[in-house]
């Protein structure tokens, strides 16, 4: 098994959430109004 493709794999899917709650957290900063 490749595991420099797997944590490879596991940093992107990292990246992606911290952008994906960066994001959520922009949203829910803004007022509901």
């Amino acid at each position: 098994m490749a595991c420099k493709d797997l944590v490879e794999a596991l940093e992107a899917i990292d990246s992606a959430l911290a952008e994906a709650v960066t994001s959520f957290d922009q949203v829910m900063a803004q007022p509901a109004s």
